[in-house]
């Protein structure tokens, strides 16, 4: 009753005190086993059955269930991985996320839809919150949950395989011992532990050394296995362990280069050295432990294909060996070649010397490893040619096909995935071999067929090839002089970019370079090409992708040396969208191109349009979010610095006082409006100079006074202090004399 209301503790208490009562002892070892399951006590139940195994010595059921016992085990270390590299991902993702959301939505913290806004912000929170305290183990943790499996299989394999065991008689006890047991590992293997004591089911007369010999094929396996498995999840948390210390010193990287706090940035710079430590240490550790598999691994593998060289695993064993002798080969020849580079280089200088006479024996030339891929093949092969229908043979199939990839016979190479792809086209692998096929025909010049291939990748959106297929798309079909279809390929990849969680990628980027090349080579002037941007820029309707478009396309000009063209583009794009949150930096490339033809003068008067237009008071600022007006007003600000050093050399060289008053205009305005700035010094003392030009020396003296008291640590602030002096003297000197200011 206590164990059907599932109050577990009390039934095995219950249970205990049986068995202190010979009649009722079976019954509670079922009762008492079925407890420990439901509790998850799985310590306490090998306990029970190692018991059960000294009763029994005999009994194929007590070696099966440890062997379900060591299975369980081996599948909840791999659980507990995935649930931790889960709980990781999905952090960085949600992160990610929220980082997102609070830098594209800064402007709706306090619009109409702040209570949006804020609802997503709170529900990301406490999503976070909740993965930071989910419970999971840690390395070490798991590292143990393989060991024991292990450990199971080795106690099994000592026991039976010396034959410790005997056939004999079993006793009444005994063989109702065994039906119980029978029934708790059929129970175990269904997965169903609802049933509490349902009748024995009993088959303890077949139990003999044919069927533990038979359990003990499957130990074998199962130990070969859980070492494959352990490995392959070490190397997993290497690589999860370096990503993630590579993640944060990337970014402790953006922040060093963010930052001008001499004291933050000596504590990041800090953090960064440590964070790099532990990442050598992490390499380190995976080097020798990867060192350790690589020379047992396959040695254990071999010793079972042996010993069973047809068994159920033999396909998974092949395949596994095959891609331990290629890990083992690739490092090999990396380090055969790097002695070959060093005994080049000695050979190099021995030549050197040899012609300079300080030898007499011409050296010997080394020659160059060359890499072995055979004992990889031969296995790949024997499971593809031993038989067709192993689940392993794609598998086999496409490490065959890199395998001659690396050897460069290419053709054999091509055989092998073309061979993929035709015979499984739902496996992991095709969509990378199609991705491969297509760069073999692209690399050849076949368009065409390469082009077949990569729409053959698209038909897997899922897979991770899928963004670069569509890329080479787009490349193949520009080169075979179809810029329709290429820019509407290119187009859709940008879209691509834009609604993924990590934003641009380097092929969006690409993608918008060749849509700009596709406009620029529609006719010789180059005219029609921006007629027809323009109108595609419109048609599309997205103010952001239109002006990326133009933008790029712009640039496109200027590398080719149209500067009118240029120009043109970029004028298109301010006057199409006057609202676009990067039209100051596009006003300054136009500058840019305009300032190779315009005078001096124009330029300036440019920079100080461009000023009025984009900085923080703007109305143009007005229209924009807050990181965007702050983007534009340094760029204002510089534009604006600019202007002023502009006028104030032209005053210089042309001695003409209209633009020293425009000089002193913009050195005015930047004070005004950046009075903060690190140039904000510099401009004050040149507003001061130029008043002392101009005979102004009362504000001259001023301004100059202004600044030794204004900017302390200012290279100006000890010239200013004499120059307010010489100012006043100048001043005074004028008054008396009654002498009026240029």
């Amino acid at each position: 009753i206590y164990y059907e209301n599932g109050k577990y503790e009390a039934s095995l208490t219950r249970f205990y005190e049986l068995l202190n009562d010979k009649s009722d002892f079976e019954r509670a070892l079922t009762g008492i086993i079925w407890c420990y399951l439901k509790m998850d006590l799985n310590d306490k139940a090998e306990a029970a059955l190692k018991t059960l195994i000294n009763q029994s010595p005999e009994s194929s059921f007590a070696c099966e269930a440890l062997l379900v016992l060591a299975k369980k085990i081996h599948k909840r270390a791999a659980f507990e991985w995935k649930k931790t590299v889960f709980i990781q991902s999905e952090f960085l993702r949600l992160k990610a996320l929220q980082q997102k959301l609070n830098s594209h939505f800064e402007n709706l913290k306090a619009g109409p839809d702040s209570t949006k806004y804020k609802y997503a912000d709170h529900e990301l929170k406490t999503l976070l919150s909740r993965l930071k305290t989910e419970n999971h183990l840690n390395h070490d943790s798991i590292f143990t949950l393989y060991n024991k499996a292990d450990k199971i299989s080795d106690l099994i394999l000592t026991h039976y395989k010396t034959g410790s065991f005997q056939d004999k008689a079993f006793s009444n006890n005994r063989e109702k011992i065994l039906n119980f047991l029978d029934s708790v590992i059929i129970k175990i293997q269904s997965g169903n532990f609802e049933s509490n004591s349902s009748a024995p089911l009993s088959n303890g007369i077949h139990m003999n050394r044919i069927k533990i010999k038979s359990v003990l094929e499957d130990v074998s396996d199962f130990k070969v296995i859980n070492q494959i498995d352990k490995y392959r999840w070490e190397k997993e948390y290497f690589d999860n362990s370096k990503k993630n210390h590579k993640r944060e010193e990337e970014l402790i990287s953006t922040k060093i280069n963010s930052t001008t706090d001499s004291i933050i940035r000596r504590d990041l710079i800090l953090k960064k050295n440590l964070i790099t430590r532990q990442l050598d240490s992490v390499v380190a550790r995976e080097d020798s432990v990867t060192a350790r598999y690589l020379n047992s691994l396959p040695v254990l593998i071999q010793k079972r294909l042996n010993e069973n060289s047809s068994g159920a695993q033999t396909d998974y064993f092949k395949y596994q060996l095959g891609e331990l002798y290629y890990i083992i080969d690739n490092n090999i020849y990396a380090r055969t070649y790097d002695k070959y580079e060093l005994d080049l280089s000695h050979y190099n200088q021995q030549m050197i010397a040899y012609r300079q006479g300080e030898l007499t024996n011409m050296p010997e030339k080394p020659v160059a490893p060359k890499l072995n891929h055979s004992r990889s093949i031969q296995q790949f092969k024997e499971v593809i040619e031993g038989n067709s229908t192993s689940e392993f043979a794609p598998h086999c199939l496409y490490s065959l096909g890199w395998c001659y990839n690396d050897l460069s016979q290419y053709d054999s190479a091509m055989y092998y995935l073309e061979t993929l792809v035709t015979l499984y086209p739902g496996n992991f692998y095709t969509p990378q071999a199609w991705m491969y096929c297509g760069e073999y025909y692209f690399d050849k010049g076949k368009l065409d067929k390469a082009i077949n291939c990569y729409q053959a990748v698209m038909r897997y959106p899922e897979s991770e090839w899928f963004d670069e297929a569509l890329y080479k798309l787009a490349w193949s079909q520009y080169r075979i002089s179809n810029p329709e279809k290429a820019i509407s390929s290119f187009l859709a990849l940008v879209d691509l970019g834009k609604y993924g969680i990590n934003g641009s990628s380097l092929l969006e980027k690409e993608s918008m370079d060749y849509i700009a090349i596709s406009f620029s080579e529609t006719d010789i002037t180059g005219e029609k090409g921006l007629e027809r941007a323009v109108a595609f820029a419109k048609k599309l309707g997205e103010m952001d992708k239109g002006c990326m478009i133009l933008s790029r396309l712009a640039k496109v000009f200027r590398e080719q040396g149209r500067y009118e063209l240029s120009a043109k583009t970029y004028s298109s794009i301010l006057s199409i969208y006057p609202n676009y949150s990067m039209n100051a930096q596009i006003e300054v490339e136009l500058i840019s191109v305009l300032e190779r033809q315009g005078s001096q003068k124009e330029i300036n008067q440019l920079r100080i349009a461009l000023f009025q237009r984009y900085n923080r008071n703007s109305d143009w600022a007005k229209t924009q979010n807050t990181e965007s007006v702050r983007l534009a007003d340094s760029i204002a600000a510089a534009q604006l610095y600019s202007a002023a050093i502009g006028f104030h050399q032209l005053a210089i060289q042309k001695t003409d006082n209209k633009f020293y008053t425009n000089a002193l205009d913009a050195y005015s305005s930047f004070i005004k409006l950046y009075p903060a700035a690190p140039l904000a010094n510099e401009c004050h003392y040149n507003l001061a100079e130029i008043n002392f030009s101009l005979g102004n020396y009362r504000e001259a003296a001023e301004e100059y006074m202004a600044v030794s008291r204004r900017y302390p640590d200012s290279k100006y602030r000890e010239n200013a202090a004499w120059n307010a002096i010489v100012a006043s003297q100048n001043f005074l000197k004028n008054e008396l004399q009654g002498k009026q200011p240029k």
